[in-house]
């Protein structure tokens, strides 16, 4: 049965997440306008067994509280350290794409609150921006009253999608209201990476153990990240899954029994 969890950040944001299994918590960070995190709904069923599960939506993904733009990642970063003191500390993360970025300004942030952290496809800042100029056309799309524009922008020029499936995911969001209130959030979100620059030098002090995994047919761009965020990570470990950066969907089992080992060795007084 799902558990309501409940906090507040330290500047007054309320936060409200729902967990579900039993064990040691795990904090679940979606990427992108996956909002709700459902693409891991299969991933999540055969993690809580093991883990408590802890899922909650991204402030850059909540209309409710105003202008996107005005968020930072360090922003996001404190609303997980105040989910993680309210359940306890020492928690794990488990973050996906933009989800990534996240959870490692929280290592960064507050590593004593975490014990490891799980990262799929994080779009790290290399040696220029992630969305530059294709960030401004976004931008200029949503100011225009041009929401699908915004998100094929995205799509096509920053995550590197073919144009046409690059448009047809756009106007599947933009099809459905709950997406479509979300896609400035979705750019904003790619402001705020873009605004860390890179981070390589900072995560390089990272201590806390960091699976880093990249799939076999995802946006090159995506791999050469990833592979840069393991070199720097004296701790990391890779791992490499057949499919592309929604290949937790297709490959949920492979996805939980490397997670799963992944804590399991990596959980305090394994050793």
């Amino acid at each position: 049965m799902d558990e309501t969890v409940s906090c507040t950040a330290d500047d007054g944001t309320p936060i409200v997440a729902t967990a579900t299994g039993s064990g040691r918590p795990l904090i679940l960070l979606a990427g992108g306008i996956d909002y709700r995190a459902g693409g891991w709904d299969r991933v999540v069923h055969l993690l809580t067994g093991r883990h408590r599960v802890v899922r909650y939506v991204r402030r850059f993904y909540r209309p409710e509280l105003g202008d996107p733009f005005r968020w930072a990642m360090s922003d996001e970063a404190g609303d997980v350290a105040a989910l993680a003191r309210r359940l306890g500390g020492s928690v794990d993360l488990l973050g996906h794409s933009s989800g990534g970025v996240v959870a490692l300004e929280c290592l960064v942030r507050d590593g004593h609150l975490y014990g490891s952290a799980v990262v799929f496809e994080a779009p790290i800042v290399l040696d220029r921006p992630l969305g530059g100029a294709a960030l401004d056309r976004a931008r200029a799309s949503l100011t225009a009253g041009r929401p699908a524009r915004s998100m094929a922008t995205f799509f096509h020029d920053v995550v590197g999608l073919p144009t046409w499936s690059s448009w047809l995911g756009a106007l599947g969001v933009w099809a459905t209201p709950a997406y479509r209130r979300r896609i400035p959030g979705q750019i904003a979100d790619l402001a705020a990476i873009d605004a860390l620059g890179d981070r390589r030098p900072v995560y390089a002090g990272i201590a806390r153990p960091l699976l880093a995994i990249r799939g076999t047919t995802s946006p090159a761009h995506l791999g050469v990240r990833m592979r840069a965020l393991a070199e720097v990570v004296p701790s990391a470990r890779s791992w490499v899954v057949q499919g592309g950066h929604a290949a937790q969907q297709r490959r949920p089992q492979q996805f939980a029994e490397q997670i799963l080992a992944f804590l399991a060795e990596a959980a305090p007084g394994s050793s």
